[in-house]
């Protein structure tokens, strides 16, 4: 019961980040300092809550330090390349690009973290999710109009995921830190490769975007932040590598109708049509693996 309420809640936060994030890149279009920000609150949310007795933060010891600094450079990345993606491609297509990564993360999960090969139905799954993101591309206006460099973001950011995730998985288990000291020593160590990020990449903060919308947008995508932080962690201690990302891919479910209402998707219908068919080949499998895991 326990992995089922922390996979919703992980999955409520996560449904929203994309459109919320979305929404402020519209307003402060400059996607390493909007990430600065949120790390930096989530941050200071675990410092007041420890301070209250809320959390607990142990020291981070040297060999767990190393392996959090290596998770924190992908991480980083990880954020700056979803923001980026946001701002040069649809919402449609970085979530497709996302629902393949179990592909890889099936091989990660049974290769370096020592887990059982997924069987021939997971597989066949899995399978589908890349036969219906084929098929999203050979529909996809953009990639007709700007061609294959529409996708670096977006494929970068799946890169990265991929690294995050497998690494993630190794830090839970090595480091031995509650969940709020994951999520502290996460962000705290990630802002200062972001902030790098936003000076080799020439962002600016005009003082244009400093205005009520944009700060209220700001502040909701860093509460979210701080949220999805804190249930991702979690989930991730109660889960393999590979169901984590499929949980969310699946509520991107959620997400995509978020974009169709309040941001009006751009995608083709054909490809929105094959985008929940990536999605919902996945919905048999991710029911078993939730029964296994609970």
């Amino acid at each position: 019961m326990k992995t089922i309420t922390v996979i919703v809640l992980y999955s409520i936060c996560s449904s929203c980040m994309l459109v919320v994030n979305r929404a402020c890149l519209s307003y402060i279009p400059a996607a390493s300092y909007i990430a600065c920000f949120q790390m930096t609150f989530t941050v200071l949310a675990i410092i007041v809550g420890a301070k209250m007795g809320a959390f607990q933060v142990q020291p981070l010891s040297a060999d767990g330090g190393s392996y959090m600094a290596a998770y924190s450079v992908g991480f980083a990345l990880s954020i700056y390349f979803t923001l980026r993606a946001l701002e040069t491609t649809n919402m449609e297509t970085l979530i497709v690009f996302r629902s393949c990564n179990p592909l890889i993360l099936v091989m990660c999960d049974y290769y370096f973290l020592n887990r059982e090969c997924p069987s021939i139905r997971a597989m066949f799954s899995l399978l589908i999710i890349a036969g219906s993101a084929s098929m999203y591309i050979v529909h996809d206006k953009q990639l007709k109009l700007d061609g294959l460099s529409s996708y670096l973001y977006v494929a970068l950011n799946s890169l990265t995921l991929i690294f995050v995730m497998t690494i993630g998985k190794t830090v839970t288990d090595r480091c031995s830190l509650t969940t709020a000291g994951q999520v502290f020593y996460s962000n705290a160590f990630s802002v200062l490769p972001m902030l790098c990020l936003g000076w080799i990449t020439g962002e600016q903060v005009e003082s244009k975007m400093i205005h009520t919308k944009s700060m209220v947008f700001l502040l909701i995508s860093s509460v979210a932040g701080a949220s999805i932080s804190f249930f991702g962690w979690k989930c991730r201690e109660l889960t393999s590598a590979t169901t984590y990302t499929v949980v969310g891919i699946m509520n991107k479910v959620l997400t995509e109708v978020l974009n169709c209402v309040f941001l009006h998707s751009s995608a083709s219908q054909e490809g929105i049509f094959w985008l929940f068919f990536c999605i919902l080949g996945r919905t048999a499998d991710v029911a078993c693996r939730w029964i296994l895991t609970i």
